[in-house]
């Protein structure tokens, strides 16, 4: 599922955004799509989903990106 949201929402054409902010919402929709779906997410699954999150904003950061503290947040809460 992460990666059609990216298909549907991260067209090479309008790329515009920070890599940690489409991998957060690839992320974030994946898990509450599955959720919805009636698949349960276990703690294991987000937590890998936040690590990934996180690496991909502190190559950001490097980077010089400013950083949205919302998603900063969402990787940091357990």
């Amino acid at each position: 599922l992460h990666e059609c949201y990216h298909a549907k929402h991260h067209s090479w054409e309008v790329r515009h955004k920070p890599e940690y902010v489409m991998e957060y919402e690839a992320e974030t929709w994946s898990i509450a799509e599955l959720t919805r779906l009636g698949y349960e997410v276990s703690d294991h699954i987000v937590k890998r989903a936040k690590d990934y999150v996180m690496s991909m904003l502190g190559s950001d950061r490097r980077c010089g990106i400013e950083i949205d503290p919302v998603i900063e947040d969402w990787c940091l809460a357990s």
